[in-house]
């Protein structure tokens, strides 16, 4: 019979400390990567509202909206599709087809929808941006955003000149200033500190059954962390 080196482990308690070793490697993998494509669909969502807020800042400014518009007859209930949103001077600055905002997303289709009068010589429409997720990430894939804008006619229905008007519901992060520090959060997150960032995060979190499920199996992973962290401390 084998006997055993009482400064030393066996045989089958080393192969079993590899074997839990290598379990957590792999978790720890999944783990890394669940981040990854948590932190990108985070950053997805951001670049999305920071897209919106620009484009609606330009649209607010004197001759881009009506570039765009002006000398368009309409009536109600009409929808139309644009191949991209020009400047003042003629020069587009976002074109249907184009990936935006450091590769995170896609500008599908630019379209207008329920465009009414709302008196004689005054109508209001909305100007809709479609895009979809570049690469694989957590939670949708496709996006909407909504600019209303508010039209000055003539009496045949032709806009004359157009403005911003409002913003609709959408994602709570409210232009490029306020864009969270993704990876900064998780990192808070997962080891349990409460920054803005990370409470911001944790509020994303409750809102999607994708990364709330995540966020089950990171708290079993550190669990399992914890306990072999113990058992492996002397």
């Amino acid at each position: 019979m084998r006997k055993l080196n009482n400064n030393g482990f066996s045989m089958v308690q080393i192969m079993m400390a590899a074997g839990m070793m290598g379990l957590l490697s792999l978790g720890m993998m999944k783990l890394m990567e669940n981040q990854t494509l948590s932190e990108k669909s985070l950053r997805s969502r951001a670049a999305v509202q920071n897209f919106y807020s620009e484009a609606k800042a330009y649209l607010a400014r004197p001759g881009y909206c009506a570039k765009n518009f002006e000398g368009v007859y309409l009536k109600d209930g009409v929808e139309f599709e644009l191949e991209d949103i020009l400047k003042s001077n003629g020069k587009p600055i976002y074109k249907k087809g184009e990936i935006y905002e450091l590769g995170l997303i896609r500008l599908d289709s630019i379209t207008t929808r329920n465009f009414e009068k709302d008196s004689e010589f005054k109508g209001l429409m909305q100007l809709v941006f479609n895009f979809s997720k570049v690469g694989k990430s957590y939670g949708a894939k496709k996006y909407v955003r909504v600019v209303k804008l508010s039209l000055e006619l003539d009496k045949e229905g032709r806009v004359l000149n157009c403005s911003t008007l409002g913003s609709p519901s959408s994602f709570s992060f409210e232009g490029s200033e306020n864009t969270v520090n993704t990876e900064g959060a998780l990192n808070d997150l997962y080891h349990g500190k409460e920054t803005e960032d990370s409470k911001k995060v944790k509020s994303l979190i409750e809102g999607s059954s994708a990364l709330k499920e995540m966020n089950k199996n990171l708290e079993k992973l550190k669990e399992s962390n914890k306990q072999l962290e113990e058992m492996f401390k002397d």
